[in-house]
Formats: structure tokens, sequence, C-alpha cells
């Protein structure tokens, strides 16, 4: 489990030692000068057996796309919840660690599996069954 640029610094390990790592989860990995065309210097899905990316500031100081086997956005990944508007998101981007931290001692979150998360946000999964 790595946070920010760690994530990605993970990804590279991963991707150094032929995908042999088990998993990978990124927390909220960080998005400025990282880009989705890249994969050499980023995590990226192929980096481990499964990897888990969970976005809480995504677009400003965490990365707006899909980067893992499975993307997480909780709160819609952008802005949380107790976090005011600030420019920096450095609220909402230390919040990662908090929320996977719940995700473990509640025993997971309801989520809806989606093939993208634009398909996400113009409301076309939530008639997806729910999965815990």
């Amino acid at each position: 489990m790595t946070h920010s640029l760690g994530a990605h610094i993970a990804g590279c390990a991963g991707a150094a030692v032929n995908s042999s790592i088990g998993v990978i989860v990124g927390l909220d990995p960080a998005g400025p000068l990282f880009h989705s065309s890249e994969t050499d210097n980023r995590l990226d899905p192929s980096d481990a057996q499964f990897v888990q990316a969970i976005h809480t500031c995504a677009g400003r100081l965490g990365y707006r796309g899909s980067l893992g086997t499975a993307d997480y956005r909780p709160n819609g990944g952008g802005n949380q919840p107790g976090c005011t508007l600030e420019p920096t998101g450095s609220c909402a981007h230390g919040r990662a660690f908090a929320l996977f931290a719940e995700s473990v001692r509640s025993g997971g979150f309801s989520v809806w599996k989606c093939d993208s998360y634009s398909n996400f946000r113009s409301g076309e999964c939530q008639s997806n069954d729910l999965e815990v």
C-alpha cells in the first residue's frame, strides 16, 4: 500500500520484477506530471497480478484516469466530505489513508461496477448490482 508518488514508484518496482508482485494498492496516486499515455513511469494494471487504485483527489493532486485492475472513487473521487474547498486538495488527497482504513475496519464499502468513470458520471451504472 503506497500513497501519491509512492504508488507510481511501486508500479515501477512491479514492472521491474516482471509483475511478479501479487497486489499493489495505490492510495490516491499522484496526478501532476503523470500522463495517461506513458505507462513506463507510473502505476498501471500490468505492474502486479492485481492493482487497486483509490482516487480521492482526482484531477488536482491525484491522478484523474484509471490506473488499476480496479479503480475506486469514493465520493466521486474528487472532493471528500469534511474537506473545505481548497485550491490544492491536500485534505482530500490525504483522506485516501482514512478511507482505506475504514474499508478494512468496516468489512468494505458498497460499490457499483462500471465500465468507465465517464459512464458512472453520466448515471449509466447506478442500475448495476451493488457489490460489497
